[in-house]
């Protein structure tokens, strides 16, 4: 702990227990907002990520391969991981 924050908690423990209160509600809004922005930016990418993706299959320019070959594939992708091993590319 750096001595800016020691400073800062040694100041805050001087508080009166309602002015804590106070404190904290703010800190956790303020985190929460962050949170919550920080949620929707992930959602919007995602959201693009999988636009693209549906387009790619609906025209025919992704590679599709058949559920039983994919998970073949991943069988051996974790059997690498589980041996140490780089796992080969899917």
């Amino acid at each position: 702990m750096n001595a800016t924050l020691e400073r800062i908690l040694h100041d805050v423990e001087q508080l009166p227990q309602q002015e804590q209160c106070e404190l904290t509600a703010y800190l956790n809004q303020r985190l929460e907002s962050q949170f919550e922005a920080d949620d929707a930016e992930v959602a919007a990418a995602w959201e693009s990520e999988i636009n693209e993706r549906v387009a790619s299959i609906i025209t025919g320019k992704a590679e599709l391969i058949p559920g039983d070959e994919f998970e073949a594939q991943m069988a051996s992708f974790m059997s690498d991981l589980k041996a140490g091993k780089t796992p080969a590319a899917l």
